[in-house]
């Protein structure tokens, strides 16, 4: 582990008992003036910041030291200069080498666009560049780390489950075997559905802006897929966008014991309602503000339900189990659905069918001056095992 990210573990410890300590000062104040004073609450609020904050630069990649890493950063710059420089000039503008670096959508996927654009398709965007900008903006729902994620190069595809399963039997040596019946599976189909962004641009502002135009509109569009595809992950209703899994409605839902309040005994008992089998795996989510008011819940006994961890492999817990940021989530409130627990990645599976695809249209607005970049991608999402996870409501 790197001297600056030990620091950063040693900030946050640091910070965290600062936090518990403002949480004493808090459970005095209800005790002695019945509320907390504005002064703790805010005290509060500032370590929290401080946590999260630390928690998402600790989250981000650190730069590697060894060759093979250098070589594969120059590669992947490569790849996404030779593909910003197709979108700006076209593809016939690139050199052999470059080409190399530049994948043009398939036929089958382009002939929608042929008769608009000079290439004859789209550029596929290189996966490096859309994962990178995934990963480094924190106000996205990152289901895809926690979830199956599926390739495929069909419209949707068929996720067998089990609906039904056997009971194992005792028998003596020479007892006749009868089948033990009960054993049954079925399956759900997971449709890839399409997402884009369309943005014009003159051909004044392609020459004279001061950074790449093209560039900045490819990362714009990453970003904001990212934001659209995470957000239907967490509540999309499946009607032409991926469902959510908030919306399915086969998934558990377990109260929090409280009609306003997520509570420490709330989320002990949810914890241990879960199956055995998904315990092991199972992750919260929940959005900041949930996260903020779980970090001063104790239990029973005095210990604190989140816990920071102590190396870049042991992660920050809430009851021994990580959790996911995950903004698309609703807030605390009565009635409200605001964490979910369990195995996501069992529960949940995502299908990529098309990633980023950023195609340059010349033709279609030329009469006014404009440059068209339009970026889709297909992909889709669906739970398909509901008992894998667990929806939290807020309610006595």
């Amino acid at each position: 582990m790197g001297a600056t990210l030990q620091a950063m573990y040693d900030e946050m410890r640091t910070t965290w008992e600062q936090l518990k300590s403002t949480s004493e000062v808090q459970d005095k104040e209800i005790k002695q003036h019945g509320q907390i004073s504005q002064e703790t609450k805010s005290a509060q609020e500032k370590l929290n910041d401080r946590i999260t904050q630390l928690e998402t630069q600790m989250k981000r990649p650190h730069m590697s030291v060894s060759t093979s890493a250098e070589e594969k950063a120059i590669a992947k710059k490569n790849s996404i200069d030779a593909y910003t420089k197709a979108l700006t000039k076209g593809y016939s503008a690139l050199s052999m080498e470059e080409k190399e670096f530049v994948k043009i959508v398939s036929p089958g996927e382009a002939k929608a666009l042929q008769a608009v654009d000079d290439t004859g398709g789209g550029y596929l965007a290189p996966m490096d560049f859309v994962q990178d900008i995934i990963k480094t903006i924190i106000l996205y729902s990152p289901i895809r780390d926690v979830a199956t994620v599926r390739q495929t190069e069909n419209k949707s595809i068929l996720y067998p489950t089990r609906t039904a399963t056997f009971a194992a039997q005792w028998v003596t040596e020479q007892q006749a075997r009868t089948e033990t019946t009960g054993l049954k599976y079925g399956q759900e189909e997971i449709l890839a559905h399409e997402m884009y962004a369309l943005v014009l641009i003159t051909y004044a502002d392609m020459e004279d802006a001061y950074f790449d135009m093209a560039q900045q509109i490819q990362m714009e569009s990453a970003e904001q897929f990212a934001v659209t595809e995470g957000a239907a992950f967490v509540v999309g209703n499946g009607v032409g966008k991926p469902e959510g899994l908030l919306t399915n409605a086969n998934v558990a839902t377990v109260k929090t014991g409280s009609a306003t309040l997520v509570t420490a005994d709330g989320l002990i008992g949810i914890a241990y309602t879960l199956k055995s089998a998904y315990a092991k795996n199972a992750v919260w989510l929940l959005n900041r503000a949930s996260l903020g008011a779980i970090r001063t819940l104790k239990d029973s006994y005095g210990q604190y339900l989140w816990q920071p961890g102590i190396a870049s492999d042991i992660p920050n817990t809430i009851l021994d189990h990580p959790y996911v940021e995950t903004p698309d989530m609703p807030a605390i409130a009565a009635s409200s659905t605001p964490i979910i627990f369990g195995d996501i990645k069992r529960a949940y599976v995502i299908v990529d069918r098309v990633q980023m695809v950023m195609t340059r249209l010349t033709e279609r607005y030329a009469d006014y001056g404009q440059i068209g970049f339009i970026a889709r991608k297909r992909v889709g999402g669906q739970v398909v095992l509901p008992e894998a996870i667990l929806k939290v409501l807020v309610s006595a």
